[in-house]
């Protein structure tokens, strides 16, 4: 009887620290890039109107809704950082024109692998993978200057009993929130950028 007790408990031990390691995850939006904030841009005095083309892809290929459920925040960051009169969406008639494509380049069998290892470990070892993304942002302005340029972002995703965070970044609680926070980190980035150029006109 107390054999069983025994073997059933370490059952129990066991499922409880797998299930408390597979929970304790991190998610880390990491660039290169220092952070910008909409108070680091240059107010402009006479704003003008803005058409914003967004467009999402993994492994180069399009991916509508990931597009349609996040191009509104999109939209939204630009309307937020206060330089333009009114920011519409692509087909909009305007001088002032933005593409960007946002693609999500990943290698899956190096995810699997690493889900697999952690696995066996129970967690103990964790896993830290990074998902790139390779963003290509196309800019006129109302002068009909034309500015093409490629960022590259990651959101770094740590799992397990024992794992390092990413040094120097706050981790987000979802991978909706970290993805969130890459985009509009990469926004408010170029729009800095495209201002130290002279290009944001």
């Amino acid at each position: 009887m107390r054999k069983n007790f025994e073997k059933g408990g370490w059952v129990v031990f066991l499922l409880l620290i797998f299930s408390g390691c597979t929970h304790l995850k991190g998610y880390y939006p990491v660039s290169e890039y220092p952070v910008v904030s909409a108070a680091d841009l240059k107010r402009n005095s006479n704003p003008v109107p803005i058409e914003v083309s967004f467009e999402f892809q993994s492994n180069g290929k399009f991916a509508p809704d990931v597009t349609e459920k996040y191009r509104p925040y999109v939209m939204h960051v630009f309307h937020e950082s206060g330089l333009f009169s009114s920011v519409n969406p692509s087909g909009t008639p305007s001088h002032v024109q933005v593409e960007i494509v946002m693609n999500n380049t990943f290698n899956l069998g190096g995810a699997y692998a690493a889900g697999f290892f952690s696995g066996l470990t129970l967690g103990t070892v964790g896993t830290k993978i990074t998902d790139q993304y390779l963003i290509t942002a196309k800019f006129r302005n109302v002068t009909g200057e034309t500015s093409d340029k490629e960022y590259r972002y990651g959101i770094t995703s740590t799992s397990g009993l024992i794992h390092g965070g990413v040094s120097g970044v706050e981790a987000k609680s979802s991978v909706e929130d970290a993805f969130r926070a890459t985009l509009e980190q990469f926004i408010l980035f170029w729009l800095k950028d495209l201002q130290q150029q002279g290009n944001l006109i």
